[in-house]
């Protein structure tokens, strides 16, 4: 019952940042399928929407979520929050590389320019990038090399740095909720 009323409060509490990113993410698949390829324009038009994304994050979700952390009872329950956050954000700018890279094949480098891949492989490869960028591990093996991809990695580290900010100073209400836990 405790947990069903956990999930009940997260989902209200992050319904608007899911349905902005879903809203988004419909925005890119239509752009994909019926706008020319050959408009540039459409390659600004990303990272604005990247960066209208990470505003939203950062003004929006991390208050929300804030909101709700101050009232749960558990560490479990703040670690989830966590995770979904961070799922969010990579699933986000993911789609982000993955709209880029259909209106400009050249955005990066170590992803197959193969357009016979499926477009569910392709986004697990941008998801994959995302992960990788998110963590700060940079393997190599895909290389942003356009401005713009380069603006989206920036905004995603950005982003993820804000994430280990936002962690790091509720770290008292973490060791508080672990003390009660062990109580």
């Amino acid at each position: 019952m405790k947990l069903l009323k956990f999930i009940g409060q997260l989902v209200n509490k992050s319904s608007i940042t899911i349905l902005f990113i879903s809203i988004v993410f419909l925005v890119y698949v239509l752009l994909m399928k019926y706008i020319d390829h050959s408009t540039r324009s459409i390659i600004i038009l990303i990272p604005v929407l990247a960066l209208c994304k990470v505003i939203f994050f950062t003004f929006f979700t991390f208050r929300k979520m804030q909101a709700l952390m101050n009232r749960l009872a558990g560490i479990s329950e703040v670690l989830l929050i966590f995770a979904l956050l961070v799922v969010l954000m990579s699933f986000s700018f993911a789609t982000d590389f993955s709209c880029l890279a259909e209106f400009d094949r050249q955005s990066f480098k170590g992803i197959s320019d193969n357009t016979n891949m499926s477009s569910w492989k392709r986004l697990f490869d941008y998801f994959y990038l995302s992960v990788v960028t998110f963590t700060s591990l940079g393997y190599g093996d895909i290389v942003p090399l356009s401005i713009p991809a380069k603006l989206l990695v920036m905004m995603e580290v950005g982003l993820s740095f804000l994430l280990v900010i936002f962690g790091l100073s509720n770290i008292k209400l973490i060791q508080h909720k672990i003390s009660n836990t062990i109580q």
